[in-house]
């Protein structure tokens, strides 16, 4: 934002002193309309130059969690699940989950069933399962952050780790 900012008013304090100094020929017709289109020129320069300063910034590794997924009781009662099979809106999967609150409440989540979900078993856990969400997103620290012009969709998840406990994850069924 930066960029833009001084780009156009360096180009407007260039227009004003041509035309005092008589160098800006177009200016002594219209001066207000000279000063005006080399304003909007270096104000294009500056959002051409923001933008290709936000190609330049730098990424960095984001990670939320561990978040505590409990499982549900099935009909029965007896047994129950930490990831709820696989609903389809419009042909995209998406598993189903359970997320433990910090005040015990239990909030439903969902996350496209994809090769950036990892399930995994681990024999320490008891009862209770983890979420680790993994991200890519542009460093708003940077010193050029300020001076580039970006969006979120560069931001984006590249892993989404389950840890369940063991015997949760079903490797083994027939179809009868």
């Amino acid at each position: 934002m930066y960029t833009i900012i001084t780009c156009t008013i360096l180009g407007l304090t260039l227009a004003v002193t041509l035309w005092r100094k008589g160098k800006l020929s177009a200016a002594r017709l219209e001066p207000g309309l000279a000063i005006s289109l080399i304003g909007l020129l270096c104000f294009e320069v500056g959002l051409a130059i923001a933008m290709l300063l936000s190609l330049a910034l730098p990424e960095k590794e984001v990670v939320t969690g561990p978040q505590t997924i409990v499982s549900m009781k099935s009909a029965d009662g007896s047994t129950g699940t930490f990831i709820m099979g696989s609903g389809s809106i419009k042909s995209g999967r998406t598993l189903h989950y359970m997320l433990l609150s910090a005040n015990g409440s239990v909030v439903p989540h969902s996350v496209p069933a994809n090769q950036l979900v990892h399930i995994t078993e681990d024999g320490s856990l008891k009862n209770s399962g983890t979420v680790t969400v993994t991200r890519i997103e542009w460093d708003r620290d940077s010193f050029l952050n300020n001076w580039s012009i970006f969006n979120d969709t560069k931001d984006r998840t590249v892993r989404i780790d389950f840890r369940v406990p063991v015997g949760t994850v079903v490797q083994r069924f027939s179809v009868q």
